[in-house]
């Protein structure tokens, strides 16, 4: 128990995109997820987007900074410079 709760205080974590956009219930004819940051837009097929991974902690801490979550693709290719300060999510 005490292993669990030091690695809550002190992991990365995140959640797939996959159930979200189900909950969203494109229609058939959507093949694009929109991703709006404060700056600019990332267009990213939705057959691509069913393997994203939202991060919402690092090191066990919020990304109050640069988030509320960052965006990585699903085969670890932006690791290193995930997608940052998102502010909103569009199907079409």
């Amino acid at each position: 128990k005490k292993y669990e709760k030091e690695k809550v205080l002190t992991g990365s974590f995140g959640i797939s995109l996959q159930p979200f956009i189900k909950n969203a219930e494109p229609t058939e004819e959507a093949t694009v997820l929109v991703i709006k940051k404060s700056t600019s837009v990332h267009e990213i097929p939705l057959d691509i987007a069913q393997d994203l991974i939202l991060g919402f902690s690092k090191s066990g801490k919020p990304l109050s900074e640069d988030g509320p979550v960052h965006v990585y693709f699903g085969d670890g290719s932006n690791q290193q410079n995930p997608i940052r300060n998102i502010r909103e999510f569009i199907i079409k």
